[in-house]
């Protein structure tokens, strides 16, 4: 450890047993010339900022006095916001930049100056809302097909659909089941531990793949079904 680290961690260490002078929990440090919470610097902020005014619901000789501490500070904002000012809060004080002397961001607060300053205002370009509408579908397309093409999940449906588009796809259920595999097939449910085995009752993996292709119990159910068709139709030609 440092002696700077060292340092930075002690300076810490004594901030956080500053309390602080409005509700007396933890200062973090100090907020518009005295050391306050955060809780208290946001109230005192917001309260000025919107110039807003409260009114204390007290009655009687407890009017204007109730208690602000951690617990309480928020059942009155009269008397919090009173509190703050007897506490020596400046609301002259500036608010200074978190990005003061990042000369990137700096740099982009001056061209957005400029811009509203010297440039042409939006609302004077004249383009129809279809035409911007069609602009911004176009950008957000080309954003959704690059993620779409570039992305790890999703590959087998990819395969089959490797363009994206905001027609829907006229696929039944059974399709879309069969074609992500994500329904009642072992294989998937072992995943989220539905399931104990992945197998299936024919000792094959259970996916949608292998019930279409492979599985005998599949072949035989599509048989038995098969003849029972070839029956019924025969019954109906005789009558």
């Amino acid at each position: 450890m440092t002696e700077s680290t060292f340092n930075t961690e002690k300076k810490e260490d004594r901030l956080l047993d500053i309390p602080c002078r409005v509700c007396g929990d933890r200062s973090s440090g100090k907020h518009y010339g005295i050391y306050s919470c955060d809780g208290c610097s946001g109230f005192f902020k917001r309260s000025i900022h919107r110039n807003r005014v409260y009114t204390c619901k007290a009655q009687g000789d407890l009017k204007g006095k109730c208690p602000i501490d951690k617990t309480h500070r928020n059942q009155c904002r009269a008397c919090r916001l009173r509190k703050c000012f007897e506490a020596c809060m400046n609301k002259d004080v500036l608010w200074v930049k978190a990005h003061a002397g990042n000369i990137g961001n700096e740099r982009a607060d001056q061209l957005a100056k400029d811009a509203t300053q010297h440039g042409q205002p939006y609302s004077l370009i004249k383009l129809p809302k279809p035409h911007i509408k069609g602009l911004l579908r176009k950008s957000m397309l080309e954003e959704w097909q690059t993620s779409w093409k570039n992305g790890d999940k999703g590959r087998k449906i990819y395969n089959i659909l490797p363009s994206v588009s905001l027609r829907p796809t006229n696929w039944i259920r059974e399709v879309v089941i069969f074609f992500s595999q994500h329904g009642p097939f072992p294989a998937y449910l072992k995943r989220f531990h539905l399931s104990d085995s992945d197998f299936c009752s024919c000792g094959g993996i259970g996916k949608a793949l292998h019930y279409a292709t492979k599985c005998i119990y599949s072949v035989l159910a599509y048989e038995e079904a098969s003849a029972k068709l070839r029956t019924r139709m025969a019954e109906k030609c005789r009558q």
